[in-house]
């Protein structure tokens, strides 16, 4: 539970210039397009962290809002969803290992007007060796 409200919290996730405040793992992001009245191509990447090289990758987001009166939980919420695409414009980045996620996404509930139920999935395969991860 996060004490502020849907609109604040998605306009923060939105916004690559403050996100290393609330990720410490995120190095740079930027909307490369708009594909759709919904959909968006992003890049993002990820820190150097010890000896695991930045991450970076190509994501496909979609965003769909349901008002309260749509809602089973006759709560307003907020479902963003994202996978990563690789396209043969995009190459990947010198310096940076591409990572792949097959889906991931935020599930967010306005509670109250400044209170959100925040959730966070995500299913990636980040290119590391079981070695370092143990």
């Amino acid at each position: 539970m996060i004490n502020s409200s849907l609109d604040d919290i998605v306009t923060k996730m939105e916004d690559y210039s403050t996100r290393h405040i609330w990720d410490p793992n995120f190095e740079k992001g930027m909307l490369i397009k708009d594909i759709g009245p919904d959909v968006q191509l992003h890049y993002v990447k990820t820190k150097k962290v010890a000896m695991v090289s930045s991450r970076d990758q190509y994501l496909l987001f979609y965003g769909k809002d349901i008002p309260a009166n749509c809602s089973p939980t006759g709560k307003r919420f907020k479902i963003i969803a994202a996978k990563s695409k690789d396209l043969d414009e995009y190459p990947p980045t010198q310096g940076a290992v591409r990572a792949s996620s097959k889906i991931l996404g935020y599930y967010l509930e306005e509670i109250e007007p400044e209170k959100t139920d925040v959730h966070f999935l995500i299913e990636s395969d980040f290119k590391i060796s079981l070695f370092i991860q143990k």
